[in-house]
């Protein structure tokens, strides 16, 4: 027991002191026999071979016990993608990755049909355009109120029914309903028994 325990104390250090590169390097799977890349914990090269991320569904996802943040899966049922963690391995937070196939671009988009594609809202929920982080475009199907232009109807208060375009119309609509105000400025502060 103490020749085995002395042996592999002296291989350790051994290899220990004389490898010191063992304990801290990066890792490289390859055919070719190159080094990894020195800021890579893992370096994976291949002209023939891809990486397959491990693949599962939904609930087996769900059950992972506190994925590390920035863990990447491929779920294969529901909405079938890649996802990331981005919370915390105690509160997961899974994000589907979004591909030029899932996601609208900021440089344009193409090959895209009319009857699938579109931008907007699947709920009951109003759909809201921003400029510099100002109202700037409103489609409410709750209160029927649709606004284009900026900080038009941005207080709009409890007024439906209303329609305006053009850069601060019926901005401060408190509680106006049925109101159609086209151009710059149109019934820009107009409120209940206030003369238009």
């Amino acid at each position: 027991m103490t020749r085995r325990l002395f042996l592999t104390l002296f291989i350790f250090f051994h290899l220990a002191f004389n490898f010191p590169g063992l304990m801290a390097q990066s890792v490289s799977i390859n055919t070719d026999g190159s080094s990894p890349d020195a800021s890579a914990m893992l370096d994976i090269k291949s002209t023939g071979k891809g990486l397959l991320m491990p693949r599962m569904t939904q609930a087996q996802r769900a059950a992972i016990v506190s994925p590390a943040t920035g863990l990447v899966i491929y779920q294969t049922d529901g909405t079938p993608g890649y996802y990331f963690n981005s919370g915390t391995p105690g509160s997961p937070s899974w994000i589907k990755i979004i591909t030029d196939l899932s996601g609208w671009k900021t440089n344009g988009n193409s090959g895209t049909n009319p009857s699938t594609h579109f931008l907007g809202t699947t709920d009951n929920q109003p759909l809201r355009f921003k400029v510099n982080n100002i109202a700037s475009g409103y489609i409410g199907i709750l209160e029927s109120n649709t606004f284009w232009g900026y900080r038009t109807g941005e207080f709009i208060g409890s007024g439906g029914g209303n329609t305006a375009t053009g850069s601060l119309a019926l901005w401060q609509n408190i509680s106006g309903a049925g109101n159609s105000g086209f151009g710059a400025g149109a019934l820009q502060s107009w409120r209940p028994n206030q003369n238009r």
